[in-house]
């Protein structure tokens, strides 16, 4: 090891610390909540509007991701409630490599099998397309929510 005398001290250099994967990806979600934190609800919507934020509502005829997704990206899905405790179905369309990112902020995540996994599972009403974070970790996803009196199946 190289030293240094200082005052007659030997002291050695400073190592740079070593942090495993799972510590930077915690700090990197905190980092995100309090950033999503600082943002006010007026922000948002003015964000929405110029398209930068996370929230970013669109009608339906702009939907981002019906049918089949085109390469390289792949058709994911997730059952979840929103705010008002309701739940509701997204499909997205995604990179393979970007999964474990976005698998940390929405648990339910999956990767479809079919074309329109929400209306397979009975999530069949489209109520709009959002945009969830903000850059460079954002996703863009249409919402469905349940049209059977009875409910759909859901986490």
């Amino acid at each position: 090891k190289a030293t240094v005398s200082v005052l007659n001290w030997s002291v050695a250099p400073p190592r740079a610390p070593r942090y495993t994967r799972t510590q930077i990806m915690q700090a990197l979600r905190l980092m995100l909540v309090a950033v999503a934190m600082c943002v006010a609800q007026e922000d948002v919507v003015k964000m929405a509007k110029l398209g930068l934020g996370a929230l970013d509502a669109r009608a339906e005829d702009s939907m981002c991701c019906k049918g089949m997704c085109t390469a390289p990206k792949n058709k994911y899905y997730s059952i979840a409630t929103d705010f008002k405790g309701s739940w509701n179905c997204g499909e997205t369309c995604l990179e393979d490599s970007k999964y474990p990112i976005f698998h940390i902020f929405e648990k339910n995540l999956t990767k479809a099998a079919t074309g329109s996994p929400c209306a397979d599972r009975g999530y069949n009403s489209y109520e709009t397309t959002v945009t969830h974070g903000v850059w460079p970790i954002r996703c863009t996803l249409d919402l469905y929510g349940c049209s059977d009196p009875k409910g759909c199946p859901h986490p």
